[in-house]
């Protein structure tokens, strides 16, 4: 089976297995009661670093314990850090330092969005030494930034980009398979199929050999019953 490591779309798909993500807003937990759990889909629950709001921080953490709670929530995220958008740079970290804490204390891997703070995501991962797995989502970045990560213990997970970047895939093709996973992220017309294929393009072996390798992935570092 296809997995589709993180996604916005909600719509299930016999064929893929699509880890949906909740970002905890205050719009979204002020609307909770009109939340449902879709029984064909799993999901991740996190606080988006664009998503902080100080004041509503109480509510937010409440609620994400909550939502880590039910079985269907695989993994907290998407949460991390972003020096382009976001409110200010120190409470981005707080937030995320307290999310990592929170995925210990649940077990539960983490599905990282980092933009222009590689050095801060690796110095808040020396500090805090979590064991849960730590994934990058949306990796576009050069080979010398992937071989960092993947050195660091953290997995990249790959999607549209990897598709139209001729350098993304030039870093693609030079790393292990083991360390990667796929996914669509917020485009609602990109099919997770047409990732796998062109990643087994680079690779040169066949779809349904890489679709077994990332299955593994996402059952090592996410959940132990992601088919359940």
């Amino acid at each position: 089976m296809l997995v589709d490591f993180h996604t916005h779309q909600t719509t299930p798909d016999a064929k893929v297995r699509k880890l949906s993500n909740i970002s905890l807003s205050r719009k979204i937990i002020e609307a909770i009661d009109q939340f449902e759990f879709k029984p064909e889909l799993i999901y991740s629950a996190g606080i988006h670093p664009w998503d902080i709001e100080p004041e509503f921080l109480h509510e937010s953490y409440d609620w994400l314990e909550i939502f880590l709670k039910n079985p269907q929530v695989k993994v907290l995220g998407e949460c991390g850090l972003d020096k382009i958008n976001g409110p200010d740079f120190k409470i981005q970290e707080e937030v995320f330092v307290k999310q990592i804490r929170i995925a210990e204390h649940f077990r539960k891997p983490l599905v990282i969005h980092c933009v222009r703070s590689f050095n801060e995501l690796l110095a808040i991962k020396k500090l805090i030494n979590p064991k849960v797995p730590m994934v990058i989502h949306g990796f576009n970045k050069n080979a010398e930034t992937a071989t960092m990560m993947i050195e660091k213990g953290f997995l990249l997970s790959f999607g549209y980009e990897l598709i139209m970047n001729d350098k993304l895939q030039q870093v693609f093709a030079g790393l292990s398979l083991d360390k990667v996973l796929f996914e669509t992220d917020n485009m609602p017309d990109l099919k997770v199929y047409d990732v796998y294929k062109k990643a087994a393009e680079i690779k040169k072996i066949p779809v349904e050999q890489l679709t077994e390798i990332i299955y593994q992935n996402s059952i090592a570092c996410s959940c132990s019953h992601i088919d359940k």
